[in-house]
């Protein structure tokens, strides 16, 4: 299937977005693999991510996959390249935090990506819809920085941080990482620049402007969050114990900041210990 979408139109991005809803509308009920498409579950700049049921019991992935799609428009080979990287990048990752990836396929000239399904949303679609206590929130999070942890041990920097990359179950049992478009593997020595900027605003490090980044990029992202979700929710000790961490995490200067990932978990660690021996310290 091939679309073609004229970015030169005068309907500009009113023209991209009726692209993107007649793609959508063409793959649902179509079947790539073993897995028929029933609906769209996300939606990215360059690709759209839906849900699959298996044809048959003994899908090869499982009853239900989550499956990524690059936009048939996105054909630029830095577009495939960049797809295509974070499949290879998730297929080496094992973690309960961060999403698993079962492997690629092509169908016609669509890339796809077969991964775990997970029925929930984004961290910021779940406080959206849901009255979320002060210490679940501190959960997810704490979830999530487990999952940062372990991908910088595994060398690799995520670069887009942010709570709609958060994928968080409807139980807000399950935490996993998600979207690693603009991921890159680590060169501990000395930063190393991309091969595409990324990130967004609000979340992105100042030295990923410059185009350089290593695991303090995602440190900083992090803090913004906490910054964000948990410290106007706390009280007392708790509320200035996550204000140093936030401050420190975000540091202009990425030699200010903490270095590493278990650094931060390690004084974000004590806030979790203050909510849970004070719950008085939730707002």
């Amino acid at each position: 299937m091939t679309v073609v979408c004229d970015f030169t139109d005068e309907g500009g991005e009113e023209s991209v977005t009726r692209v993107r809803e007649e793609h959508k509308l063409k793959l649902i009920g179509q079947t790539i693999g073993e897995y028929q498409i029933f609906e769209r579950i996300w939606q990215g700049a360059t690709s759209n991510v839906y849900r699959g049921q298996a044809r048959f019991s003994d899908g090869r992935y499982g009853d239900v996959v989550a499956i990524k799609v690059l936009h048939p428009y996105r054909e630029a080979v830095e577009h495939r390249q960049q797809f295509l990287r974070e499949a290879e990048i998730l297929l080496r990752l094992r973690h309960p935090n961060v999403v698993r990836v079962f492997g690629t396929e092509r169908r016609g000239s669509l890339l796809c990506i077969f991964m775990e399904y997970v029925q929930g949303g984004s961290l910021r679609q779940i406080l959206q819809e849901q009255q979320v206590s002060t210490e679940r929130i501190a959960d997810v999070l704490w979830e999530t920085a487990k999952g940062l942890v372990y991908i910088h041990a595994m060398r690799i920097v995520h670069r887009d941080v942010k709570p709609e990359n958060i994928l968080v179950s409807e139980d807000l049992r399950q935490v996993k990482l998600i979207d690693f478009g603009y991921a890159e593997y680590l060169d501990r020595r000395w930063w190393q620049r991309p091969s595409k900027l990324g990130g967004t605003e609000k979340y992105m490090a100042p030295e990923l402007r410059d185009g350089y980044s290593d695991e303090r990029a995602d440190i900083y992202s992090f803090g913004v969050i906490i910054a964000e979700l948990l410290l106007p929710r706390l009280n007392g000790s708790a509320h200035s114990l996550l204000g140093e961490v936030c401050e420190k995490a975000t540091r202009e200067d990425p030699m200010g900041r903490y270095h590493t990932m278990q650094h931060l978990v390690h004084d974000f660690n004590e806030v979790y210990r203050q909510l849970q021996s004070n719950p008085g310290d939730a707002a």
